[in-house]
């Protein structure tokens, strides 16, 4: 079933007007008609079942008939992402969203290809928010993403929730992996995760050293040597399944 959001309140029994931009592609694209039914969510995780009362290209009105049993999705993980070329960061917000990340954070680090940082700006920015939310319209994902402005290393433990699990993945760790982080003391599990993957040519040693400080915990993924996509959406994976999220119950 088709899954779009509102930016208001959702009640049943009560018609809402979508977007301009979903009312051209129900029309146009999905040719969707008068009483077919689609799902509504203002993003709180809550979603809503709606059928379809007015249908052209430039507006679209849905009439909510009852709320869907509440989103069984607990602790979302956030992902801190070192910027990487275009195409590829693109890739991972999709991906990262597709899985339930809701929170994505880009930085900037000491091996980040400088043209790729320095054409970063608000523009990018909101692409970026764009792909995210189409994301979790594709995949039914009943909460709205957001991908954050871009920061340095230094200035992204500032922005990073204060409760979550810090876990910043690192070829050169040797001791501890993320397998074994999950039955440890210091893995809290009531708590959401926030994964820290650094670029192309990883993190500093000195970079480590600042996140460790910043209350994160070095991992290993495993002896190879993964791509920066292929990291981020592993550790997401490893995490959301620990976590339960990818489970029916």
């Amino acid at each position: 079933m088709p899954h779009f959001f509102v930016n208001k309140k959702l009640e049943t029994g009560k018609e809402y007007a979508l977007e301009e931009q979903d009312a051209k592609h129900i029309a146009l694209v999905l040719r969707l008609k008068r009483g077919d039914a689609i799902a509504l969510s203002s993003g709180d995780g809550k979603t809503y079942a709606a059928l379809l009362t007015t249908v052209d290209k430039k507006q679209v009105v849905a009439f909510i008939e009852d709320e869907r049993p509440a989103s069984p999705l607990k602790h979302l993980p956030s992902l801190a992402q070192a910027v990487v070329k275009h195409d590829r960061i693109e890739w991972i917000i999709q991906k990262a969203v597709e899985l339930g990340t809701l929170h994505i954070f880009p930085f900037t680090s000491e091996r980040t290809i400088p043209k790729f940082a320095q054409s970063v700006d608000e523009k990018k920015n909101k692409r970026w928010n764009e792909i995210a939310l189409a994301a979790a319209k594709q995949s039914g994902f009943p909460f709205k993403p957001t991908v954050h402005s871009i920061a340095s290393f230094s200035e992204l433990f500032e922005a990073l929730p204060n409760t979550d699990n810090k876990l910043l993945l690192w070829e050169g760790e040797k001791q501890r992996d993320l397998k074994s982080y999950f039955s440890s003391p210091s893995y809290q599990q009531d708590k959401s995760s926030t994964l820290i993957i650094g670029p192309e040519g990883g993190f500093a040693e000195h970079e480590v050293n600042l996140a460790k400080k910043a209350g994160a915990v070095s991992l290993s993924l495993g002896h190879q040597i993964l791509r920066v996509e292929t990291a981020s959406l592993a550790a997401l994976t490893l995490v959301q399944f620990h976590t339960g999220n990818m489970s029916l119950t």
